[in-house]
């Protein structure tokens, strides 16, 4: 699955306006979270985002919930085909 792209989880916050990732990447959210599926040809870009982003609001889902990015992974998965 990580050899088409990724999910992103990205802290929804007080003024979020301009910094959320584009909202033909979202695919579930939260009361305190969008899930987003970032493509592979824009994990560069996602990841040089992540680096500067000094809020910490975007997050690998594979890095702090690698168990919720399986079940999501699976789920995505089956769309897929």
């Amino acid at each position: 699955m990580a050899e088409l792209g990724k999910v992103l989880r990205f802290e929804i916050g007080f003024v979020d306006d301009s910094d959320i990732p584009p909202i033909d990447t979202w695919f579930y959210v939260t009361k305190k979270y969008l899930y987003c599926w970032i493509p592979t040809l824009f994990l560069d870009k996602m990841q040089d985002a992540i680096d500067v982003e000094i809020l910490n609001s975007y997050e690998w889902l594979e890095k702090v919930d690698p168990a919720l990015n399986i079940e999501m992974e699976k789920k995505i998965t089956c769309f897929s085909k």
